[in-house]
């Protein structure tokens, strides 16, 4: 169950610096286990759309990088 919650945190702990556009707050979240392609509860956005929509560039690029180690 903590585990879950855990998950969960990191999540939205993802999306809000997606959408602020903080940049290490992105790195800190997805090393915490944040899931780069979950979509927010409200909305259906994912971080990337999220981060891209607010023009935030470093932002993007860490989820990008974390979107291709999850590839390959």
């Amino acid at each position: 169950m903590a585990a879950a919650r855990s998950a969960l945190e990191a999540d939205r702990a993802l999306h809000d610096a997606a959408r602020a556009g903080d940049a290490a707050a992105v790195r800190a979240a997805l090393a915490r286990g944040a899931r780069v392609d979950t979509k927010a509860e409200r909305g259906g956005r994912t971080p990337l759309y999220m981060a891209a929509q607010g023009g935030h560039h470093e932002a993007v690029t860490a989820l990008i990088a974390a979107l291709r180690l999850r590839i390959h």
